[in-house]
C-alpha cells in the first residue's frame, strides 16, 4: 500500500477508500477522507470523459480536490481542467497495461 495519501501526498496514517466518481481505490488520509476529496487526476479524467466541465453531471459542484497545497471546490477544479485540457485529453490516447498485483 502507498505510504502517502493519493490525494494530498501526506505521509500519515492511511486507509483505503473507493472514489465516488470512478472505479478507483485510494490510499487516503483522514483529512481527505473526511472532506470527501478526490484525486485531481481522477477528477480531470472524469470531466474529460463527459466531454468537458459543462457536460459533467450537476453533482460536480460538490467535488473537492487537492491542488497546489489546498483543498479546492468546483470553481478551481474547472479552471485547473481548462488550463490542462490538452494534456488531459492527450492521455486518453496513451495505452495502459493493467497488471494484477498478485503473483
Amino acid at each position: 500500500m502507498n505510504k502517502t495519501c493519493d490525494i494530498c501526498g501526506e505521509g500519515t496514517e492511511l486507509s483505503l477508500l473507493s472514489s465516488r466518481i470512478a472505479p478507483v481505490t485510494y490510499a487516503i488520509c483522514r483529512n481527505c477522507s473526511q472532506r470527501g476529496a478526490e484525486n485531481i487526476g481522477v477528477v480531470s479524467f472524469w470531466i474529460a470523459s463527459y466531454g468537458g466541465p459543462d457536460e459533467a453531471p450537476e453533482f460536480r459542484d460538490q467535488l473537492i480536490s487537492w491542488i497546489d497545497g489546498r483543498y479546492v471546490g468546483w470553481e478551481v477544479i474547472e479552471r485547473y481542467f481548462q488550463l490542462n485540457e490538452g494534456a488531459i485529453k492527450q492521455a486518453f490516447k496513451e495505452e495502459f497495461l493493467l497488471l494484477d498485483d498478485d503473483p
